[in-house]
C-alpha cells in the first residue's frame, strides 16, 4: 500500500544520493560494470583501442569487424541514454549533470565512424596495391620469358652459323684437296706426255700429242696457250677451277 506523500525520508535519501554522486561511488561509480558511467567509460576505452592500419586485407577485415561490434555498443548506449530516465539504470542519472554522458557517447560514435571510413579507404588502397604488384609481377615474368626466348634464339642461330661455317670449311677443304690431286695427276701426265713426245720426235714418225694443262696453269688462257684445251673430267689436268659451269668440260 502506497501512502502519499511518501517523503518522510526524502531529504536523507537525497543527501545520500548527492554525496554518492559527488564521490562517484555506488550507482555513480565508473568502475562498477553495471553502472551507466562504467558502460560509457568502457565504450570510450574500446573506441580508443580501435586499430586503423595500415595492414593486410585480413587484418583490415578483422579491424572492421571489431569496429562494427564497438559501433553496435555505441548504438545501444544511445538508446539507453535516450530512454526512460525513471527506470533502472537511468533513474540515478536524471540530473542535468549527467548530460555529459550523452555528449561523450556521441563524440565516441563519431570517432568510430571515422575509423570505419578510414578502414574502407585503407582496404581499397591495399586492394589496389595488390593488383599493382600482380601486374608488375606479370610484366616481370613476361620480360624474363622474352629475354629467355631471345637468348635461346641467339644461341640457336649462333650454333647454326657455326655449323654452316664448319660445313663450308669442310667443303672448301675437299675442293682444295681434289684440285691438288688433279693438279698432281696433270703434272704426272704432262711429264709422261713430254717424255712420249721426245721419243716420238727422235723417231721421226709420230705426230706430237696435245699437251695436257699444266698443274701450274691457273686459268684457261694458260691451258689454251699450252694447247691442252678443252679438257674433260677424268683427264689429266682437269680441275674444277677450269670448269666454271660445272658441266665436266673445262676450258670449253
Amino acid at each position: 500500500m502506497l501512502f502519499e506523500p511518501n517523503d518522510k525520508f526524502y531529504d536523507e535519501v537525497l543527501a545520500s544520493q548527492e554525496a554518492a554522486e559527488a564521490a562517484g561511488i555506488g550507482l555513480f561509480a565508473d568502475d562498477v560494470a553495471c553502472t551507466v558511467p562504467a558502460q560509457v567509460r568502457e565504450y570510450a576505452d574500446a573506441v580508443a583501442d580501435l586499430p586503423a592500419g595500415p595492414g593486410t586485407l585480413e587484418e583490415i577485415d578483422g579491424w572492421a569487424a571489431e569496429a562494427a561490434a564497438v559501433a553496435a555498443t555505441g548504438v545501444a548506449l544511445v538508446e539507453l541514454l535516450d530512454g526512460d530516465g525513471s527506470v533502472f539504470p537511468m533513474v540515478s542519472c536524471r540530473s542535468d549533470r549527467w548530460t555529459y554522458l550523452r555528449d561523450d557517447v556521441a563524440r565516441d560514435n563519431g570517432r568510430v565512424a571515422e575509423v570505419q571510413e578510414r578502414l574502407v579507404t585503407e582496404r581499397t588502397d591495399e586492394e589496389r596495391r595488390i593488383e599493382r604488384e600482380k601486374g608488375e609481377e606479370a610484366e616481370r615474368k613476361a620480360k624474363e620469358e622474352a629475354e629467355r626466348k631471345a637468348r635461346e634464339d641467339a644461341e640457336r642461330k649462333a650454333q647454326e652459323e657455326a655449323e654452316r661455317q664448319a660445313q663450308q670449311a669442310a667443303e672448301q677443304a675437299a675442293r682444295e684437296e681434289a684440285d691438288r690431286q688433279a693438279q698432281a695427276a696433270g703434272e704426272q701426265a704432262r711429264r709422261r706426255q713430254s717424255a712420249s713426245t721426245s721419243m716420238s720426235t727422235s723417231g721421226g714418225d709420230a705426230a706430237p700429242a696435245p699437251a695436257a694443262p699444266s698443274a701450274y696453269d691457273k686459268n684457261c688462257s694458260a691451258a689454251r696457250a699450252a694447247g691442252a684445251a678443252p679438257v674433260v673430267v677424268g683427264q689429266p689436268g682437269y680441275g674444277r677451277h677450269l670448269d666454271r659451269d660445272g658441266d665436266g668440260v673445262g676450258c670449253e
